[in-house]
């Protein structure tokens, strides 16, 4: 079961940096589109999510791929996260 409290906390980032901000600069600086700017994207958020199981105790790989997956979908627009009430 995925908990959008931490998919939440996982794009808000770490000490002022988020997952769309340093996707942005990545993408800008690098002058990339399409496939390299989704696979930066993609980068970026596993590196976020594998930062924040660190932290958290990595509870499993399963896990990890599964909140990466999330973040990656809901970082581009594709997935919505939503949590809490109606």
């Amino acid at each position: 079961m995925i908990d959008f409290n931490v998919v939440n906390v996982i794009l808000a980032g770490f000490g002022g940096l988020t997952v769309l901000g340093i996707t942005e600069v990545l993408k800008r600086f690098l002058k990339v589109s399409g496939f390299f700017a989704v696979l930066i994207s993609l980068i970026v958020s596993a590196g976020f999510t594998l930062y924040y199981f660190l932290m958290a105790g990595f509870p499993g790989v399963l896990q990890y791929l599964a909140y990466t997956l999330v973040v990656f979908l809901t970082a581009n627009g594709i997935f919505k996260a939503t949590h809490g009430g109606s």
